[in-house]
């Protein structure tokens, strides 16, 4: 940290950091650090690690208005908290505050829902000591990796257990049925993404969950840097405006991504396209790489020439010239997207079950009451000289109608 860059407390305590208490990041001791993770959480497994850095499941511990206020959306259960180095400056901490509080703003079905976020600046040396407690009380022997002079964002996320890499990997037959349902879920997320003025930039299977009733969630969004689109440059495309060479995954990059300054939503409508090749078709990780390298290059593929549908649509999604990729708001209109089931026999089929449902409540109803209304005695709950008019005696009089 440079030393004309001073700290703000009022916007410290905004951004809900956590940091030692005479407000240095990198005291001799840890004397007055409170890490919010260590105090409001019991960690139970860790899920994942890599170079974004690694996810716990977890359960809230802390009781009082805190629980309240990240309980009051959502029932009592198993969170993820994913925990994420970077290097520490004031500038650094306005980006990061700015990105994920646009991720915890969304509120969309095909959207990870981010409960929660926070950094911590712990001192030097604390958080090793910290991590090797607790590896040993998870019983996992792993080492995670990050610099001793590192701090932390951590967001606390809906817990999803399976992702699209994972479904990849255990279904060798594809149901292209099945991928038309889970991509056209993806497509209306990108979409409410792509609406808000944002763009995802790192859309990939591992990013891609299901929750358990089966619907598809894309996550991270607060870690890929929110991009600001200007939809008046570039003759109305929306543009970045600006990037860093380190962002994004490579293998499902658009062709202007890497080096470039300034690039546009349709990055990830390329990205789409190379996720729905890999859907359709089984490859291994060569394939896969000389696959989608042909797609950046606009050099032509086979690959899904036995699914000529999906081959038009995935052409159309990767053009190496971003101006001339659709829109995400235009790609329900493709013919691959037409499913046998339009949406409006989804429509008559739901509407079909809720009548269904209703005739048998009312069935339901008529069988607890038939028995007592010829019945002398009362219904229960009914005072002993209450009695039901008899059913016969009852007219339609049009005077009192």
């Amino acid at each position: 940290m440079d030393a004309n860059e001073n700290l703000d407390e009022e916007n410290i305590k905004r951004c809900n950091l956590s940091l030692p208490s005479n407000h240095q990041p990198d005291p001799d001791d840890g004397e007055g650090f409170y890490s919010i993770f260590q105090k409001h959480f019991k960690p139970i497994k860790l899920l994942g690690q890599g170079s974004f850095g690694c996810v716990f499941e977890a359960e809230i511990s802390v009781d009082g208005e805190k629980r309240k206020e990240w309980t009051v959306d959502h029932p009592l259960e198993k969170v993820a908290v994913k925990r994420i180095p970077f290097r520490f400056s004031v500038s650094n901490i306005s980006t990061i505050m700015n990105e994920v509080l646009s991720h915890k703003l969304l509120k969309h079905k095909g959207i990870v829902r981010c409960y929660d976020f926070w950094t911590e600046i712990p001192p030097k040396g604390w958080q090793r000591l910290a991590d090797e407690e607790l590896l040993n009380e998870i019983n996992t022997n792993v080492e995670l990796t990050y610099s001793d002079e590192s701090s932390f964002l951590y967001i606390m996320m809906k817990r999803c257990d399976i992702s699209l890499a994972d479904w990849l990997i255990d279904n060798a037959s594809r149901d292209l049925k099945i991928v038309k349902i889970i991509f056209s879920q993806l497509v209306y997320a990108v979409m409410y993404i792509h609406e808000k003025k944002l763009i995802h930039r790192d859309l990939k299977p591992s990013n891609i969950l299901f929750s358990r009733d089966g619907s598809v969630k894309i996550c991270d969004l607060g870690i890929a840097s929110v991009r600001v689109i200007n939809c008046e440059d570039r003759k109305g495309q929306e543009v970045a405006i600006e990037r860093t060479m380190d962002q994004g995954t490579v293998l499902y990059m658009a062709p202007e991504q890497p080096g470039w300054r300034e690039y546009s939503s349709k990055v990830d409508i390329f990205a789409l396209g190379l996720i729905l090749a890999e859907m359709c078709i089984v490859m291994s990780d060569d394939e896969r790489e000389e696959v989608f390298d042909n797609y950046r290059c606009g050099m032509t593929n086979t690959i899904l020439k036995k699914i000529p549908e999906a081959e038009n649509f995935v052409s159309w999604l990767t053009n190496p010239i971003d101006t001339e990729r659709p829109a995400a708001s235009r790609l329900h209109t493709h013919e691959f997207l037409r499913f046998s089931q339009s949406r409006q026999e989804i429509k008559q089929i739901r509407e079909r079950k809720r009548i269904k449902k209703e005739m048998d409540n009312r069935r339901s109803f008529v069988k607890a009451v038939t028995p007592w209304m010829d019945d002398p005695l009362p219904p229960p709950n009914l005072p002993v000289n209450h009695r039901l008019p008899n059913r016969t005696k009852v007219f339609f009089n049009p005077t009192t109608a």
